[in-house]
């Protein structure tokens, strides 16, 4: 999942740049039922890219990856989950390790 885990983002930017293209979709309905979006779902979807993966995912990764401090935490938030499953098979690796050479 580490490798698709990229497609995330990528698929979010591209929903955000197809629909912005789109002509404005104020309302939706279900069985009837009419729903007004406060502002347009471009906007809504812009706000949300931008603040929800750009302000509080991407950012917050890059800072934890240039400090150098709970690497785990860096490499989810920047959608290294590669990494994150190598770092779990290597600490797997020691623990069983450890354990045969106590025996």
């Amino acid at each position: 999942f580490g490798f698709l885990g990229r497609f995330d983002t990528y698929s979010d930017v591209m929903f955000a740049h197809r629909i912005v293209e789109c002509d404005p979709i104020t309302w939706f309905s279900i069985k009837g039922h009419v729903f007004h979006l406060p502002f347009e779902l471009s906007k809504m979807v812009v706000a949300t890219l931008v603040i929800g993966v750009f302000l509080l995912q991407a950012l917050p990764g890059v800072v934890t990856m240039v400090l150098g401090y709970v690497p785990p935490l860096s490499y989810k938030l920047n959608e290294y989950n590669l990494l994150l499953n190598a770092m779990a098979d290597e600490a797997t690796y020691e623990s069983e390790r450890t354990h045969a050479t106590e025996r």
